[in-house]
């Protein structure tokens, strides 16, 4: 098959008007290299999911020693309530 850009210069300075002139870098797409385009995809999917969970899960390291400092007072406290009878062993 040969390109409509070669009939027009063929025809002569102006070519005809039917034809229409494609330069030769606009008859192809970019070249793509799959492993690459697949490793970007998996990435983005990654970071997709990573967002979700942190938005789900996630809590700043101060919310959880302030949740652990609520239960070891809390336990403490439950301690030194305890009454000790003695016939537990």
């Amino acid at each position: 098959m040969v390109p409509a850009y070669k009939f027009a210069a063929e025809a002569g300075q102006d070519g005809p008007s039917h034809v229409i002139r494609i330069p030769p870098s606009d008859l192809m797409g970019d070249v793509v290299n799959l492993r690459t385009a697949r490793k970007r995809a998996k990435r983005r999917e990654a970071e997709q999911k990573a967002a979700t969970n942190r938005l789900a899960h996630g809590r700043t390291k101060a919310d959880r020693t302030e949740t652990q400092s609520r239960n070891d007072k809390a336990q403490r406290s439950l301690d030194l309530h305890r009454v000790e009878t003695g016939d537990r062993q």
